[in-house]
């Protein structure tokens, strides 16, 4: 059964990838994305952000790139297409070679059950840290002292240090999956090594979290406080509002599986299973809302921090839910159900990613020869959802579609920024200049060092 699904599984993938290289403009002229880019253009290396260090695995790509001298528009495409290869790379160790189909199936629920807009918000750590931790997992989960695993023993400590340095929530969905382990102690080779490694991965995670801090990371973590002090009135959240009426569209894999999960449980009486399941998702809902509690999150950010419940519901839906299905013939419709919805909504996630790159273009058609510093206006924001990129991404989209770099700033905080106003030489970002002498002439076509740039109120 699991074999069978894992087969259909490279197919999916497949069809992200064409996904990722059709849509290689609207997922890397975007915000992080196109920052990241930036600074491993200009300093021909890795750009890690916040010790997120896994984040190498997807920037080896336009890293590589780099090193070959690669175009730039092919740059953005093997960006693109890269994390798609990772995920689908982790999927094949899962299942080909760790012969663990359940997990793979897992991460193949992860990347579609949840996912739409985060598509193409695709920087984003803690996916990429989910899914390597399903692999930490499928080893763990398969590995035993015995002689015959000693590649896998010598490979357990990197791959757990790497797993903890994704995400600094990814300890969340992790103590999920060792308490679902600790409950089915029967899909363990080796439950003295799991155990051994997971206190070892909470150790190194919390050795992470204390020795490489910034202040990133501060900020969101401190606003954790919300959850105590919005009690009691955490019903009336607007982030709880939104995530309901969410669950009759975008989310609705979410209360399905869940009631799957929970109709499991109670037929089998497995009151642990139960409370694990209702606990983990309402707890993490609840920090998640209490975090965010207003109207006014971004749809990706939101988005992004409600994937781990993908984790939190997949495998019990994988493990336990998906056998009886199988048994009544019912598998095969719904996990069909699932991935054809989830390609459904990533696909027409596009349009708005298309109107925001089209936006940017027809800017720069008018604007193309003028260095700019344009104070946002409402339907700016409307459209681009965020300002803070924009010097990035048209910088991205000038050089591969005119063959010369344009230097264009939309602000929401023009003022600020106006110390660059008579810089003629320098590249303006949102936190720094960077004189044009620091910036590869491959990948930067500047021309114009007479010309300051203009405010446009």
């Amino acid at each position: 059964m699991y074999k069978k699904l894992y087969r259909y599984g490279f197919a999916v993938y497949l069809i992200l990838l064409v996904f990722a290289i059709v849509f290689y403009k609207e997922r890397t002229i975007f915000m992080d994305i196109a920052y990241h880019l930036f600074y491993i253009l200009k300093n021909n290396g890795f750009a890690i952000q916040a010790y997120r260090f896994g984040a190498v695995f997807t920037q080896a790509f336009p890293v590589i790139g780099s090193k070959l001298s690669v175009p730039l528009d092919g740059i953005m495409l093997m960006y693109s297409a890269g994390f798609i290869i990772y995920y689908t790379a982790c999927y094949w160790v899962c299942g080909s070679i760790l012969k663990q189909y359940e997990i793979a199936i897992t991460l193949l629920l992860f990347n579609l059950m949840l996912v739409s807009k985060t598509f193409f918000w695709m920087q984003a750590e803690l996916p990429q840290g989910c899914a390597f931790m399903l692999v930490m997992f499928a080893m763990l989960k398969s590995t035993s002292f015995s002689g015959k695993d000693k590649v896998k023993l010598v490979m357990l400590l990197p791959v757990i240090l790497l797993a903890v340095s994704f995400h600094p929530i990814i300890w969340i969905p992790a103590f999920f999956i060792i308490g679902y382990f600790a409950l089915n102690t029967q899909y363990l080779v080796d439950k003295r090594l799991f155990w051994i490694a997971s206190v070892l991965f909470v150790i190194l995670f919390y050795v992470k979290a204390k020795v490489f801090t910034n202040p990133y990371d501060a900020v969101a973590a401190g606003q954790r406080s919300n959850m105590l002090r919005l009690f009691p009135n955490w019903v009336n959240l607007a982030s709880n509002r939104i995530l309901l009426e969410n669950f009759l569209g975008k989310f609705v894999w979410m209360p399905v599986s869940f009631l799957l999960a929970v109709g499991v449980y109670v037929m089998r009486r497995q009151w642990l299973h139960l409370l694990l399941v209702t606990g983990a998702l309402g707890a993490y809902l609840l920090l998640v809302n209490t975090t965010y509690p207003h109207d006014n999150t971004p749809e990706l950010y939101i988005e992004n921090l409600y994937l781990p419940v993908a984790l939190i519901l997949g495998i019990p839906l994988v493990f336990d839910v998906f056998p009886l299905l199988e048994k009544r013939k019912l598998l095969l419709p719904v996990f069909l159900l699932i991935i054809l919805s989830g390609l459904g909504r990533i696909y027409m996630s596009h349009h708005h990613y298309t109107a925001r790159v089209n936006w940017e273009r027809n800017f720069l058609a008018q604007h193309k020869d003028e260095k700019l510093l344009v104070a946002a206006t409402q339907p700016m924001l409307d459209t681009l959802t965020m300002t803070w990129g924009t010097p990035f991404e048209f910088w991205l989209l000038s050089t591969t579609e005119h063959n010369k770099t344009s230097s264009i700033v939309i602000s929401e905080d023009v003022y600020a920024l106006t110390y660059a106003l008579e810089k003629t030489s320098s590249f303006l970002g949102p936190w720094e200049l960077v004189p044009y002498n620091q910036l590869p002439g491959k990948y930067f076509i500047l021309t114009d060092t007479v010309n300051g740039y203009r405010l446009v109120k």
